[in-house]
Parts: structure tokens; C-alpha cells; sequence
């Protein structure tokens, strides 16, 4: 399933209007995340758990989009940065609250 019909269909999102919107911030959230898993693993995109994790995580990242207080930072091709780094806290937070715990590096959990 593609991860816009899921974030409508599954997890009953209702942020997100449009795809494109919507994959630029879930691949955001999913570049991030394969930031904090360990060991190189990838991120299964078939696992309700992941997509759960990775829509909680692009609905955070949609409010600073257009933001004039964002400046820069790449997340694999993927650019956003906020100033004062609160956005990688929340975002880290949020991820690893709801990613499967046996994804996570053992010291960040």
C-alpha cells in the first residue's frame, strides 16, 4: 500500500490534503528515522508500527514547511532545519517512542 492511501485509509490521518505534501514530509520523517536505527537495519515499510511511527513523524514536520525560520539541513535529500533544534528533539522523541524498540540503538532508548 502506498504510504498516502495509508496514512488516509489506516491510520485516518487528516493533516495532510495532497500526496506531494505529504511524501515530502514522510520522507523526511522516514530519512530521520533510519538515522536512529541500528546497525544499518531499513526500515520496513510493510510494518503498521514503522508507518505509524513515520506518520506521526510527517505530521510533525508539516508545520515548518515554509517556515521563514527554518534554514537548512539535509536529510538525504530531503532539506529542513530549525534554527534552535527543538525540531530534532520532538522528532527523536516521537521516534523512538513509536518505532519497533528492537530498530533503536541500544543507548538512545
Amino acid at each position: 500500500m502506498r504510504p498516502f492511501n495509508y496514512y488516509i485509509a489506516v491510520y485516518l490521518g487528516k493533516k495532510f490534503k495532497d500526496e506531494p505534501t505529504f511524501l515530502q514530509c514522510f520522507r523526511m520523517a522516514e530519512r530521520f528515522a533510519t538515522h536512529l536505527v541500528c546497525d544499518g537495519a531499513r526500515l520496513d515499510l510493510e510494518n503498521t508500527q514503522v508507518l505509524n511511527a513515520l506518520c506521526i513523524g510527517a505530521e510533525l514536520l508539516l508545520p515548518y514547511l515554509g517556515n521563514p525560520y527554518v534554514t537548512e539541513e539535509r536529510f538525504d535529500g530531503y532539506t529542513l532545519k530549525v534554527e534552535n533544534g527543538r525540531l530534532f528533539q520532538e522528532l527523536s522523541a516521537l521516534l523512538q517512542m513509536h518505532l519497533p524498540q528492537n530498530l533503536l540503538y541500544r543507548g538512545v532508548c
